[in-house]
């Protein structure tokens, strides 16, 4: 029998007999969930292993080879669980996370009010039995249930209310963005209309106090959630994860940029849509980007940028080539979407006035043309005034000014008009050396990529030298990598070289 979902409702009756109904009777579930259950041969194409005990053996071996920073996620956890009272099991469960034969076994939910409908409160349990089962099936291995939190959900209208005993009890709040860092102001109400159709029995009252717990005395929605579901699962081992924490998405980057900046994921899950509506109902629609930007009032689908493809960039005050060149050239790649170089042309501006052993002989100044793989051109310029770009899209256009102080946009059909947005200057101070240094510790400790990583670093030297080849004939395209690898450029003693 699969484990994780029962093939049928049981009925127990007043005599204690048992009826069990097989789930394609019931007439309450899709044909893509019954064949699921089923095993049918249908759904085979689009999962891995269907959910046995037996077959949990392949999916363990799998698992062993994926990478995984253990070190990261258990600190995580115990951060975000540190203000709660977690039970022995809980703690235990979070510190053998660390080793390499622990498994978890997930769900996750919405953060519904009181738990909202009741399969949030099934999906749970599931977890927990499952992993119950799987220990005693496999006892070298180690498994734990987890509970994720849909706390960067946007849908405040589908959890802010519940419908209990034919009455809809809702909280009424005009916040915006994801639902997790929402403040609980005026949830006293929800609490007060909650006794009203709850009464006062014993049970109710019992209720009431884990919810005043949970709702009153927390600052924000998901530690309310996380509140109340420890309270009612922990003893059984239940971890509970907040996804929404920069250290643990830093992880997946490398999938954020196929999925945003290449849309590398669109034809996979779109051939695997079209085959799977041959035999059942469309599940989802295929976006071209998953992802969603979070701002404090906002949570919007990434679409195309607002000037949309970008076709050509422009940077101005590049002072050299080598050492500060290599900023303008990651910047740039950044403005284009982090793509690769295909070829390289520049020009070394005329030294001739100019003494040996100054900084601008070492490191000239020059003009540099690089075209990505995507059809976009770079043009790098020493003209200007500080660290400014103009950015050419298919809809419209941007220019950064000021050391990126100050950012304007203008669509190519409201060129009058212009738009300028909201950007922060974080920090003022220049302090790459603490701040570099600060970066690969954490690199180091989290197993993750510093800010500016080994290819980004070979990517921009690559560049730099080229403009040195490119000069050497004459501004002739150089294809890259430069097959010259001989070329040694006397920089600056204090530079990046």
């Amino acid at each position: 029998m699969n484990p994780s979902i029962p093939r049928c409702f049981f009925l127990i009756f007043a005599s204690m007999k048992i009826m069990e109904v097989p789930y394609n009777q019931i007439n309450k579930f899709s044909k893509l969930v019954v064949d699921y259950v089923n095993e049918d041969k249908n759904i085979k194409p689009f999962i891995n292993h269907f959910p046995t005990l037996e077959n949990f053996e392949k999916q363990i071996i799998e698992k062993q080879n994926h990478p995984i920073n253990r070190v990261l996620l258990r600190e995580v956890l115990k951060e975000q669980n540190a203000n709660f009272t977690l039970s022995k099991k809980t703690k235990n469960n979070i510190d053998t996370i660390l080793n390499k034969n622990t498994f978890t076994i997930t769900t996750g939910h919405q953060l519904c009010l009181f738990t909202g409908p009741l399969y949030f409160i099934y999906k749970i349990i599931t977890a927990i039995n499952l992993s119950q089962q799987l220990e005693e099936k496999y006892p070298k291995n180690n498994f734990i249930p987890v509970f994720w939190m849909a706390t960067e959900d946007h849908d405040f209208k589908e959890i802010n209310h519940i419908n209990l005993f034919g009455k809809k009890i809702a909280w009424n709040s005009k916040q915006f963005g994801a639902v997790g860092s929402m403040n609980l102001e005026g949830f006293d109400a929800v609490i007060k209309a909650l006794k009203s159709v709850l009464g006062n029995s014993q049970n109710a009252q019992k209720l009431i106090r884990l919810f005043e717990n949970a709702y009153l005395k927390q600052n924000k929605l998901a530690d309310a959630t996380r509140f109340l579901v420890n309270e009612l699962f922990g003893k059984h081992g239940l971890v509970i994860l907040d996804g929404d924490d920069k250290r643990l998405k830093t992880q997946f980057i490398p999938i954020i940029k196929k999925d945003i900046l290449q849309k590398g994921f669109v034809k996979t899950i779109q051939n695997c849509s079209n085959d799977l509506a041959e035999n059942y109902k469309t599940q989802a629609h295929v976006r071209d980007v998953n992802f969603f930007r979070l701002s404090e009032r906002k949570r919007e689908l990434i679409k195309e940028g607002i000037i949309g493809q970008v076709k050509t960039i422009v940077g101005y005050g590049s002072p050299n080539l080598i050492n500060h060149g290599c900023h303008w050239y990651d910047m740039a790649f950044a403005l284009a979407g982090d793509v690769e170089p295909i070829w390289v042309n520049g020009y070394i501006d005329e030294l001739n006035n100019q003494d040996i052993g100054t900084k601008k002989y070492l490191d000239p100044p020059g003009r540099v043309t690089i075209k990505l793989d995507n059809g976009c051109f770079i043009h790098i310029l020493p003209d200007g005034f500080g660290v400014q770009f103009t950015v050419i899209g298919s809809e419209g256009y941007l220019i950064t000014l000021n050391d990126f102080k100050r950012v304007d946009y203008w669509k190519h059909d409201a060129l009058n008009d212009p738009i300028t947005l909201d950007f922060q200057n974080e920090k003022d101070d220049w302090l790459a050396g603490p701040l570099a240094i600060s970066d690969l510790v954490d690199s180091i400790r989290f197993g993750s990529k510093t800010s500016c990583d080994l290819e980004e670093t070979r990517r921009a030297t690559e560049i730099g030298f080229a403009v040195y080849a490119s000069n050497q004939e004459n501004g002739v395209p150089v294809p890259l990598p430069a097959k010259n690898r001989q070329i040694q450029v006397n920089s600056l003693p204090w530079g990046n070289e």
